[in-house]
């Protein structure tokens, strides 16, 4: 199969649990013998991948004087942000440089993971040449202006606004028009919520965890416990991801309690809590850290905190903690207890229940006989879920030639 992979950022330019996913799809595919090429905003054209064939590709769109990449969007005025949303909605935006991408590596397959700043013309290329896509539903792109529904004052979105509202009908109204077209959903909580906002269920879904090799973090947590007790928290630091609310909530400890908190990761409220906590030696912030100093952050853990707010798809840093046998207390946001669900390893309370969290995280620091039981069945599933990927990779590849040639199977959610 030749699978042109579709991804505004892609490794190494931009870490989000996207892009990691999309690279461990691409990663495992190419290993396995199938061809594939990325097509993505950031990096340089025509740069080969890291893939073990060797034969892969990166195409990029031509970045013109007005428009600007996904990788620095956070960083333009308001006026430029504007102006890219809008062009972004464009139907021609993107087309004729898709186009050529595709005329270049000729795919039997498009795979979608992120397509903010690559324009809607490549669904448009798609559908009048009968190309078929699969869709892998990360966020609220569908959906949401901002593919997050999570507003700017820090609460999930009670209603779509309007621009929401017009962002969707353009969005949908390409993407829907694609004849051989699948979802790829790595929670079935995704699903049903964005089948809900668009008045109707999606159709042909696969609901199929994400593919990534994290062999690396295998066995990285000890099985036993011991020292002190030492919470990790994993991912942006924004008030979307609850960074603060879960550090509000060890603020409301006792001063004699003993434990520390490990913040690995940058974000808008990095800086603020930051000087919130100065002086707390329990509190350490270490800002963004490469792939080995994380695996080394979760080596010393004793918890993983996933206190999220907003609606959490499939969050990776839970992949990482299962994968070193490692206890999560995560929320009940999104697609995280379905990755928590009938493991015995975790505990999952409700989001933004600041009294529930506070009274937990203190039993978790004093009751020594749970942290002991969460953590021998964390490392159980660890062992247990060794060889799990290449049948996850495979029912995705029987997904993906189910959408290719639709007479034959079809998926649903």
């Amino acid at each position: 199969m030749r699978t042109l992979i579709v991804s505004s950022c892609f490794p190494p330019h931009g870490w989000g649990g996207a892009e990691i996913a999309a690279e461990g799809i691409a990663g495992w595919m190419a290993a396995h013998g199938h061809q594939v090429a990325v097509y993505t905003d950031s990096g340089q054209q025509g740069a080969p991948s890291a893939y073990q064939d060797g034969a892969s590709q990166r195409y990029s769109p031509n970045k013109r004087w007005w428009n600007h990449r996904a990788d620095e969007h956070g960083a333009q005025s308001g006026t430029r942000r504007a102006i890219w949303h809008i062009l972004d909605h464009s139907p021609r935006k993107g087309f004729s440089e898709f186009a050529r991408a595709v005329s270049a590596f000729r795919p039997d397959l498009v795979m979608v993971h992120l397509a903010p700043g690559l324009g809607i013309g490549i669904f448009a290329f798609c559908a009048r040449h009968d190309l078929p896509v699969v869709f892998v539903v990360h966020d609220f792109w569908m959906t949401c202006l901002r593919s997050s529904m999570f507003s700017r004052s820090g609460a999930v979105c009670a209603k779509r606004e309007f621009y929401c509202r017009w962002s969707s009908a353009i969005r949908w109204g390409a993407l829907s028009r694609v004849p051989r077209l699948g979802f790829w959903a790595p929670s079935r909580k995704i699903v049903e919520i964005i089948g809900r906002e668009l008045g109707g269920a999606l159709h042909n879904v696969l609901v199929e965890r994400n593919v990534i090799d994290l062999s690396d973090f295998a066995g990285a947590s000890p099985g036993h416990v011991i020292g002190p007790f030492n919470f990790l928290y994993v991912g942006k630091v924004t008030a979307a991801k609850g960074a603060d609310f879960a550090l509000g909530c060890f603020g409301d400890l006792p001063a004699e309690l003993d434990f520390g908190v490990d913040v690995v990761g940058s974000g808008d409220l990095e800086a603020p809590l930051r000087r919130r906590f100065a002086g707390d030696r329990r509190f350490r912030f270490h800002g963004a850290r490469t792939r080995e100093e994380v695996r080394e952050f979760y080596r010393r853990a004793s918890v993983l905190l996933v206190p999220s707010i907003w609606f959490e798809n499939s969050p990776i840093v839970i992949y990482q903690a299962q994968a070193a046998g490692l206890p999560v207390i995560g929320s009940d946001s999104g697609g995280i207890p379905e990755l928590l669900a009938g493991r015995n390893d975790s505990l999952v309370l409700r989001a933004g229940d600041r009294a529930e969290w506070t009274s937990r995280l203190r039993l978790a620091v004093e009751d020594r006989d749970l942290l002991a039981r969460l953590k021998a069945a964390a490392v159980r599933h660890a062992a247990e879920d060794e060889h799990a990927l290449d049948a996850r990779a495979r029912r995705v590849m029987e997904f993906c030639q189910s959408v290719m040639n639709p007479a034959s199977t079809t998926s649903s959610p």
